[in-house]
């Protein structure tokens, strides 16, 4: 249920209605470039690594409302070839903290160090967990990592994307 929540809040904040319009059959967003304010990350591009779908779904929404373009794959076992195929270094990596796991033969602190140096990312990583547990907490601060709690809402992910991410600015 959390899921469908989480997908009702994103839609419900984040997508323009027709009563947004300031004058009548002017155009959604008429007057406002579509990298400011709403798209403050426009040219960013992020590598989203979650397991579960519609999360997955979710996150992608409100990223890209954001401008940002999204990598988004289901595992670490995908994550460095779909680097590769886009031909793009990610602006930002975030990660659910069990997509590692026995089908990847680790965790997420083991198998994402190695696969970031690959692809020669040196950026923020974003770990999206419902563990606070202080040894996993711990292990996310000690790697200089970010950790975002489960179940978050947008303006939580936008306010850690603030802190890690630089505004797009001049595009």
């Amino acid at each position: 249920m959390e899921i469908a929540s989480l997908l009702f809040q994103i839609l419900r904040t984040e997508t323009p209605r027709p009563h947004d319009r300031s004058h009548p059959g002017e155009p959604l967003n008429a007057g406002h470039r579509m990298d400011e304010p709403s798209r403050p990350w426009s040219g960013a591009v992020a590598l989203l690594i979650e397991e579960d779908s519609l999360v997955r779904a979710a996150m992608w929404l409100v990223l890209t409302s954001w401008g940002v373009r999204v990598l988004d794959v289901p595992s670490l076992l995908v994550a460095e070839r779909a680097v590769a195929e886009a031909g793009i270094v990610p602006t930002v990596v975030m990660t659910a903290l069990n997509v590692g796991g026995s089908a990847d033969g680790g965790d997420v602190f083991d198998l994402l160090p190695p696969i970031l140096d690959r692809i020669g990312f040196a950026g923020p990583v974003v770990v999206t967990t419902g563990d606070t547990s202080p040894e996993r907490s711990g292990r996310i601060a000690a790697l200089g990592w970010t950790r975002l709690v489960k179940p978050f809402r947008p303006n939580e992910l936008r306010a850690v994307l603030a802190e890690c991410l630089p505004a797009a600015r001049g595009r």
